[in-house]
């Protein structure tokens, strides 16, 4: 398949197959000023080549959505896999809950990371990384699944 085999180019070229290698002081590459398509199509063969979950942060929750959808169009067998993590949207100041939706869809994206069935690539808009997370086994100790 065409694609199969432009996602195979992609992660032959030594510069964009170096975004996804850490070095040996365990450092977490990036790519910036790359055009949007091009890293959603480098993160997906990375994802395909090397098989475990990423996580690819994007500038604000628009980039981030963006970013899902086109590695999504790279990854048509794999969008399940595909997950973002939503950023709360809470002001200090105010005094209610964040909405069920928002809720909703951090706890899938951390469940899947919980379970570890199947590697993942998580989209996580930069502001989303602001607020706090339970380790991986208190999130795992205290997950139901109904």
């Amino acid at each position: 398949m065409l694609q199969d085999d432009l996602l195979q180019a992609l992660w032959e070229n030594q510069s964009l197959r170096q975004l996804f290698s850490y070095d040996n002081k365990n450092t977490a590459p990036f790519a910036v000023g790359l055009p949007e398509s091009l890293q959603a199509a480098a993160g997906a063969a990375g994802f395909v080549q090397q098989g475990v979950s990423l996580c690819l942060v994007a500038p604000d929750t628009e980039a981030a959505a963006a970013y899902v959808q086109n590695l999504r169009a790279w990854l048509p067998e794999q969008q399940e896999q595909v997950l973002l993590l939503p950023q709360m949207q809470l002001s200090p100041l105010a005094e209610f809950q964040p909405e069920a939706e928002v809720i909703a869809g951090r706890v899938r994206v951390l469940e899947a990371l919980a379970e570890g069935r199947q590697p993942v690539i998580v989209v996580v808009p930069a502001e989303a990384l602001l607020g706090k997370f339970a380790s991986r086994e208190t999130f795992a100790a205290e997950l139901l699944t109904l």
